[in-house]
């Protein structure tokens, strides 16, 4: 009897939210090639970035979760602006999963030399290390870099048979 063979890999969608700027999305084509783009924070600008991704190949959102902010208004703007990314992600028919920093930072770029106290603009730059070294990717802009590192964490962990929503 041989052993069934095992499900293709989804190719997950990064989306590291953003309050007032432009989100950074991130996706993998079938080539393993990265694309990325910085649709405005309207859910028209993103429908139209994931549309483009789904096209590539890439399937299921995985959005950034958790970070609050420097403040209440910040936290709120970064609230809305997760709902928007669910929201699309829903119309769209896709999967959507929170990540937590935590959990990608400590797959991503642990390697690099990230530990649970690393500061957040240190987490940036080792991001946009990370990019460099493991998915050969160059780029100066570090939200991209931590869309990437979302995309590649959630891409490692599930498959189509796998259930969604499940936390790691």
């Amino acid at each position: 009897m041989s052993a069934r063979p095992k499900p293709p890999r989804l190719r997950w969608i990064g989306v590291d939210p953003a309050s007032g700027k432009s989100h950074a999305v991130a996706w993998q084509r079938a080539d393993g090639t990265w694309r990325w783009e910085r649709p405005a924070n309207t859910a028209t600008a993103l429908r139209d970035t994931l549309q483009r991704a789904i096209a590539d190949g890439a399937g299921g959102v995985a959005v950034e979760d958790g970070y609050v902010g420097v403040n209440p208004r910040v936290s709120q703007a970064l609230d809305q602006a997760r709902g928007i990314v669910r929201s699309v992600a829903e119309l769209l028919d896709q999967p959507c999963v929170s990540i937590q920093p935590a959990q990608w930072r400590a797959s991503e770029l642990s390697w690099c030399g990230w530990t649970p106290h690393t500061s957040g603009a240190d987490c940036k730059a080792l991001a946009l290390r990370c990019v460099r070294l493991a998915h050969r990717v160059d780029t100066d802009d570090h939200d991209v870099a931590e869309a990437i590192c979302i995309a590649a964490f959630v891409s490692q962990r599930s498959s189509y048979g796998e259930s969604i929503g499940v936390t790691w």
